[in-house]
């Protein structure tokens, strides 16, 4: 897999915790790629992984140590498939597995049409086929189902788990629609989260339901009543927390403990959960 992650807003001091991020991915390569504040906003695009795998300079702004780097780009229009102007990204890439797609605020619709139309160049070109976004893990599995689906909108799709500033926006609107569409292709691109927060509405709902279901399926009748037990704790312990706005420490308490008790008992009876739900969704 390549994955393409949606960021939120780069600063250069990120850039050393990034190549400790790229050392942790089994050492295999460091994420070399980020798109700056400057480079997407002025339609330009710093591609030298050095200028970005350095310090940086002790006077001056970033704009002026990325300008020498950068390349021009030709258009943002996502429906243009010449992609000469990105060519020079993709060599910068080159074998990277991950590229991380930053941006200089969380309303910065220009930034949003460019990475939209550098994703759709990722996936053609260079076989990028994962495109990870900063939203619920949960919650973007949720929105990558309701794509597989034939009957789906492609926005009503991911806004069943992406955040509304991605999801409402007409820049990205049209990356959206091409996921969809790529789903029935030999080589779907494939959204996750990586995000822990709830990030659609509806999903605290849906997990409960999801984790109802799971326990409910378990054949063993002391483990399911062990499992329902500690699922129901969880449940009414959340509950409470968002109802309440964490007013009340005693039922976070409750929630991590029942939590921890669940997971021990997964580990412990690892084949029980196995044999109604895949070690993913576990």
């Amino acid at each position: 897999k390549r994955v393409c992650a949606i960021h939120p807003p780069f600063r250069w001091q990120s850039v050393p915790r990034s190549e400790q991020m790229g050392e942790a991915l089994e050492n295999r390569r460091e994420i070399l790629l980020m798109l700056s504040a400057a480079g997407v906003t002025s339609a330009a695009l710093g591609t030298a992984g050095n200028c970005l795998a350095a310090k940086a300079p002790p006077s001056g702004s970033l704009l002026a140590a990325l300008k020498p780097q950068a390349k021009p780009i030709r258009t943002l229009d996502f429906a243009d498939d010449d992609f000469s102007d990105l060519e020079p990204l993709g060599d910068a890439i080159g074998s990277a597995k991950v590229v991380q797609l930053g941006e200089p605020s969380h309303g910065a619709g220009t930034a949003f049409a460019a990475k939209a139309r550098i994703v759709k160049f990722l996936h053609q070109r260079h076989g990028f086929d994962v495109l990870i976004w900063e939203s619920g893990m949960f919650d973007v599995a949720l929105a990558q189902a309701e794509m597989c689906s034939t009957s789906s909108d492609a926005v009503a799709a991911a806004r069943k788990g992406i955040f509304a500033l991605w999801s409402q926006a007409a820049e990205v609107k049209p990356l959206f629609e091409y996921i969809k569409i790529s789903q029935a292709s030999l080589r779907p691109l494939e959204m996750a989260g990586f995000d822990i927060q709830v990030t659609a509405d509806g999903t605290r709902e849906q997990f409960a339901q999801d984790l109802r279901a799971m326990v409910d399926a378990l054949r063993d009748l002391s483990i399911r009543k062990q499992a329902t037990s500690l699922a129901e704790d969880a449940i009414a312990a959340r509950t409470r927390l968002y109802t309440s706005k964490f007013s009340d420490p005693r039922d976070l308490e409750t929630l991590t403990n029942a939590v921890r008790a669940l997971r021990a008992m997964v580990g412990t009876k690892r084949a029980a959960f196995e044999a109604v739900r895949g070690t993913l969704e576990i």
